[in-house]
């Protein structure tokens, strides 16, 4: 728990004050806030109250008394719902997005670390400025709109500055290049991209918005495809880790692999680009999550002793595997990726049933048969013509 000093100092820090702007709002030197921060001295009692309204706190919440934290989250959950309940955003008199805003910020004057509450606080802020500006529906004075507009960037910059969760983080930093985009501080917004990660396209994602809005389309639409790329491709990463840990019921194993299958099918007609074939870049290539798809079928179905279906899945993973040889070899002549891929595609047989561990050595019922070996000889004609 944070003592008076440190969390004077927290909750100057987090609102973007300085020790300077903070002792000219209340009226005091630079050295008296320095010493309230160090626990030297306290303030007087006349500056509490103004001090708990310049950190947008409650008087009770900076001397430390006690709240009912779980009681104050349930009547602010009952209010809010009652607000969208009967009010509208499309009114700037009563409208849902102040009121819910003002319940919000009610609430953080008791609990300001609270940073989902923060964020949903700087989400209703925003639509209220969406609303008004980019929708037309009102007009807001320039003076309101700058005042909410700082409050809005403020409690964002808050939650994506203090925040221990990785999604609440993310959501604050997309929402912070939304309100960037409205007043088109581009520079501002484009370094809040390189905050996101580039997990599920995500990072793309936010960087196409930006570069649309600035009216650079083609460009907009070749990196929005990088982002549905990287979207489908960890789809299906998820999917397979999901089969190899167990996460679902054997019974299910076979139908999400044949829909991770119709996936990369999909992925390798829209997605094979030859400025990501690199070394060791098989997490870029559509091809490998198709042959994966076919591999882990021939696996789960070994497992199950349909050897049918296995060898059919045998068959399918050889003829990606050569397909994709094909594919790779008529667009780049670099030895070191032409030999990672043929490595790749050589392995594939052997990947269609290793993984099952049903055979430990290289001779087995599964390697003795004929579609094995054919499975091999038609990939080597493709490898070594």
């Amino acid at each position: 728990m944070l003592n008076f000093g440190q969390k004077i100092k927290k909750l100057r820090t987090d609102a973007g004050l300085s020790q300077a702007v903070l002792a000219e709002h209340i009226g005091v030197s630079v050295q008296s806030v320095s010493n309230w921060e160090c626990n030297n001295t306290m303030p007087d009692i006349s500056q509490i109250v103004p001090l708990a309204s310049v950190l947008c706190v409650s008087t009770d919440y900076l001397l430390g008394v006690g709240f009912d934290e779980k009681a104050d989250q349930e009547t602010l959950v009952r209010n809010v719902n009652t607000v969208w309940a009967n009010y509208s955003v499309n009114t700037r008199e009563d409208n849902a997005d102040l009121l819910a805003a003002n319940l919000y910020k009610e609430y953080l004057r008791k609990y300001p670390a609270d940073y989902e509450v923060k964020y949903k606080c700087a989400l209703a802020l925003y639509d209220y400025l969406l609303v008004g500006k980019a929708r037309g529906k009102f007009h807001i004075e320039a003076s309101t709109y700058e005042s909410i507009y700082t409050q809005c960037k403020s409690m964002l910059s808050s939650v994506c500055n203090n925040t221990s969760g990785i999604e609440l983080q993310i959501q604050a930093n997309q929402l912070m290049i939304q309100l960037m985009l409205l007043d088109d501080h581009f520079d501002e917004a484009l370094h809040c991209v390189e905050m996101l990660p580039t997990t599920c396209g995500i990072k793309y994602t936010a960087q196409s918005q930006v570069l649309y809005v600035q009216k650079a389309i083609g460009k907009a639409s070749k990196v929005k495809l990088a982002a549905d790329k990287e979207k489908c491709l960890d789809y299906l990463k998820a999917l397979y880790e999901s089969v190899n840990f167990g996460v679902y019921e054997k019974d299910k194993s076979i139908p999400i692999l044949e829909h991770a299958e119709s996936i990369a099918k999909m992925a390798v007609s829209l997605y094979l680009d030859a400025t990501s074939l690199e070394v060791n870049s098989y997490e870029k290539m559509p091809y490998c999550y198709l042959i994966t798809a076919y591999t882990m079928q021939c696996n789960t179905n070994l497992l199950n002793h349909d050897y049918d279906a296995a060898y059919k899945a045998l068959g399918k993973a050889a003829k990606a595997a050569r397909e994709m040889y094909v594919w790779v070899k008529g667009k780049t002549e670099n030895k070191e990726i032409l030999a990672d891929y043929k490595f790749f595609a050589e392995r594939t047989p052997h990947w269609a049933f290793s993984f099952s561990g049903m055979y430990s050595g290289k001779e087995n019922e599964f390697t003795k048969s004929e579609q094995y070996k054919n499975a091999v000889e038609e990939i080597k004609k493709v490898l070594y013509a």
